[in-house]
């Protein structure tokens, strides 16, 4: 007699797995940490999203809804224009490049450059390749985001190439 022929056999082989996935659910729902509104005068940290790991000119740091788009260009050797759009208005934005050797310089105040407060732009010193990571604080609604990415989504085939000697 096969086991298939034995219809609570075939229930169970049925109900099993969905009963299962409806219980994953269920208890991530219940015990699972819920996203908090932001409190004005409190401090968030901003995660490096995966796309700051290559060097394609764009890098974004995230925290629940609240998102910072980071994109680069190069107007000298030495010196990176940045601009940081929001989904949401700011107050303001500083940024500064940390080397590798510990040392920040002072930060740098970003400009807004939309009406809206949403896009900023300003121009850094890079110091040239090695570890370098751009470090960032902007305020929204009376709240602090800080966060940092690795600066080797600013490289270009220049910076690449130069790596590579």
């Amino acid at each position: 007699m096969s086991a298939f022929s034995n219809k609570h056999i075939v229930v169970a082989l049925l109900v099993a797995p969905i009963l299962a996935i409806g219980t994953f659910y269920a208890i991530d729902m219940l015990v699972g940490e819920q996203p908090h509104v932001a409190e004005e005068g409190r401090e968030y940290p901003l995660m490096e999203m995966p796309g700051c790991r290559w060097d394609g000119g764009y890098c974004s740091l995230e925290n629940n809804e609240f998102k910072l788009g980071l994109a680069v260009e190069w107007p000298a050797e030495d010196r990176i224009a940045l601009t940081v759009i929001s989904e949401f208005p700011l107050q303001g934005i500083k940024v500064a490049v940390a080397q590798e050797s510990g040392s920040t310089p002072p930060p740098v105040e970003m400009t807004a450059i939309s009406d809206d407060s949403r896009t900023w732009a300003a121009e850094l010193d890079f110091g040239g390749p090695g570890g370098q990571r751009l470090r960032l604080v902007a305020s929204a609604k009376e709240s602090l985001y800080y966060g940092d990415a690795s600066l080797t989504f600013a490289l270009d085939d220049r910076e690449s190439s130069r790596l590579e000697r």
